[in-house]
């Protein structure tokens, strides 16, 4: 499937980069970078530095005494003045509102001045951009050394200091939702690929599908791991190219294919690294193929016309001219695809001559004839096999003989909302509260909200972990704090839990959704008891987004009167899509894009699939969805035993069905 034909499905992309058209606006590279600071400082001891990693070389620097931070930050800010450029379509996406974020790790100035852009850094406060694209700059700016990572060191830091935490929590909150495009890089910067894996983690499968836009060859063993470690897809584009084919995809407008793009798997990748490297120590012999192949197939179109003639030249045995096509791997395509069909062509001529011409009776030797007839009995037998290809069927699978997810499915799955009651922490599995002191009944207000509550406060001594507890009619809040004295109560980002109780009626549920919203969006909770007040802060982009996911269909609901009653609905799985469905099937039917993996003894190459299933609801309703798939299966799809189809185009089809189940 066509990835520009795949992402028009996707209202909005995530970018990441480096250097926008570094050759356009004379940015430097961050490779370009090392070597600056390495010739500034008349650093001759190379053999011993990464020059590849800014990091490495800033902090070498330091360590060293060869410069101090504050000199080689002085050096860094001079190369970049802040100015205004315009990228053509990008630009125009921003504008149409069909980019969600942009990481950007490199310290340039780059949109800035962009009503529709909001910066964001790990040391910003504020983290929260409704309504605008978020421009992600985890290396800080050059403002400030204070706000700015230069060395290695300052790296680690960012890593492991919990302050951060939520920052990238955010950007891989954002990961996960959509399509992620890696453009504008340098191949040979290290940094840019340590800082993607940190960011990306150790859980590949949580990121929603990753491309990588470059049309260079890539041979770093490093990056190489990288793409095959996170399943990244390269597209072979330049940047430039790239955009204006994603801007004319998005705006409908026909693009001219003045390039031509496949998509690689990292398999692929690896392979064609491979072959590369490969190449570069047989030049010679590619060459001498190339000659002896060309030679082959001058000698084959002298010879066709006499086909008996053909067969008896010794030097042309029909058998060695198929085994040489097959040699002929290491030339590149379109001249193996030419040749080949040039032979073809001549077999076919002169096949159709000799028919004409050949009478059996005629006094010919009986050798002759009989050579002759071999060779038809070659190209008859050629033509069976073709005639025995497998022909593409229309397959219907059902009765859970495949695994698959939809796009809108995997809206819910990606933001872990599967069943009620609807709860949500990043609390450690089971843990258990040994001391639980008892506070009193309070007033809770957030907001316009308020709320009678009663608030306990739990510690697990083991683990380092207390908790303030905040109970009213309908919901569950927890949140962690620091409890030094009697008097102070500090409480932290580390650990939050939200229960909303299943026992809640739609109504209420949508108005404590509008409260947990205005919480986590940095609305203060206030609540007092007695001669104890307490204000509590928190911002955590995340949750907004889960809370205003869930808020969307339980409105949706609302307005069309579909009955919800969390407490008969606890415990079916996958719940809020189903949810969603119901209220889809006035519709009938829906567009979206699909992940599946299916038994290779199902399926062959070219056959078109329509899955099946059934969601029950109750005992007396169930949702059929019948799953088409636009394309048929391709080669691609093929694994050894398996075939797996990733963001396939599909409609799906649904229908309600009654009656005892």
């Amino acid at each position: 499937m066509d990835f520009f034909e795949n992402i028009k499905l996707e209202k909005k992309i995530n970018l990441i980069t480096e250097n926008f058209y570094k050759n356009l606006d004379s940015y430097p590279s961050r490779n370009e970078l090392s070597n600056f600071l390495i010739e500034t400082f008349d650093f001759s001891d190379i053999d011993n530095i990464e020059n590849n990693s800014l990091l490495e070389v800033s902090q070498i620097f330091v360590d060293k005494v060869i410069s101090t931070k504050q000199n080689i930050f002085k050096n860094l800010q001079s190369l970049y003045p802040e100015k205004e450029i315009e990228i053509k379509y990008l630009d125009s996406l921003i504008k149409e509102d069909k980019i969600s974020s942009i990481l950007n790790i490199n310290y340039d100035t780059l949109f800035y001045n962009d009503e529709k852009i909001k910066k964001l850094s790990p040391f910003d406060k504020d983290t929260f951009a409704i309504g605008k694209t978020k421009l992600y700059k985890p290396l800080g700016e050059l403002d400030s050394i204070d706000t700015c990572i230069i060395t290695s060191q300052d790296l680690k830091k960012l890593k492991v200091l919990p302050f951060y935490k939520n920052y990238f929590n955010s950007i891989r909150y954002d990961l996960k939702l959509r399509t992620n495009i890696i453009c504008a890089f340098d191949l040979k910067d290290s940094d840019f690929f340590e800082i993607l894996e940190f960011i990306f983690g150790d859980f590949p499968n949580l990121l929603k599908d990753v491309y990588l836009v470059t049309n260079e060859s890539i041979t770093n063993s490093k990056v190489l791991d990288f793409i095959k470690k996170y399943n990244i897809q390269i597209l072979n584009y330049e940047s430039s190219v790239f955009f204006r084919k994603l801007y004319n995809c998005f705006n409908d407008i026909e693009d001219a294919d003045d390039e031509i793009s496949e998509i690689e798997t990292p398999q692929e990748i690896i392979e064609n690294s491979i072959s590369i490297i490969e190449e570069e120590d047989s030049n010679e012999e590619v060459t001498n193929t190339t000659e002896n192949l060309n030679t082959i197939s001058e000698e084959i179109s002298e010879n066709m016309e006499n086909p008996v003639a053909l067969a008896e030249n010794s030097n042309l045995d029909i058998n060695p001219i198929f085994e040489d096509t097959n040699k002929s791997e290491l030339i590149s395509g379109k001249k193996e695809e030419i040749i080949k069909t040039e032979i073809e062509n001549k077999i076919l001529e002169s096949e159709i001559i000799t028919e004409e011409v050949i009478d059996i009776d005629s006094p010919m030797e009986d050798s002759n004839r009989e050579v002759q007839f071999s060779l038809f009995d070659n190209i008859q037998e050629e033509k069976f096999n073709k005639e025995e290809e497998y022909i593409p069927q229309d397959v219907i699978l059902e009765n859970n003989k495949f695994s698959l997810e939809t796009g809108l499915e995997k809206k819910y799955s990606s933001l872990s909302l599967n069943k009620f009651p609807l709860i949500s922490t990043n609390l450690p599995e089971n843990i258990v509260f040994d001391d639980i002191g008892i506070v009193g009944n309070a007033e809770m207000k957030i907001g316009e909200f308020s709320n009678n509550c009663f608030i306990r406060i739990l510690s697990n001594k083991i683990n380092n972990i207390s908790l303030l507890e905040i109970k009213s009619r309908d919901l569950k809040l927890r949140f962690s704090i620091i409890n030094n004295t009697p008097e102070t109560i500090k409480v932290t980002s580390d650990y939050f839990y939200y229960e909303i109780f299943s026992t809640t009626t739609l109504g209420r549920a949508i108005v404590v959704l509008e409260m947990l919203e205005s919480l986590f969006s940095e609305v203060p909770m206030e609540f007092a008891f007695k001669n104890l007040a307490g204000k509590i802060t928190l911002n955590n982009i995340s949750e907004v987004v889960k809370i205003k996911t869930i808020h969307s269909l339980f409105s949706a609901a609302k307005e069309e009167n579909l009955k919800v009653q969390m407490d008969k609905l606890e415990n079916i799985d996958n719940i809020f899509y189903l949810l969603n469905l119901e209220l889809l099937l006035k519709d009938e039917h829906f567009s979206t894009w699909c992940d599946y993996e299916v038994d290779k003894t199902y399926l062959h190459s070219q056959d078109k699939i329509t899955f099946k299933r059934l969601h029950h609801l109750d005992k007396k309703s169930l949702i059929e969805e019948t799953i088409v798939l636009k394309s048929p299966v391709s080669e691609k799809d093929i694994s050894e035993n398996k075939i797996i189809g990733k963001r396939k185009v599909c409609t799906v089809y649904l229908k309600k069905l009654r009656g005892e189940f």
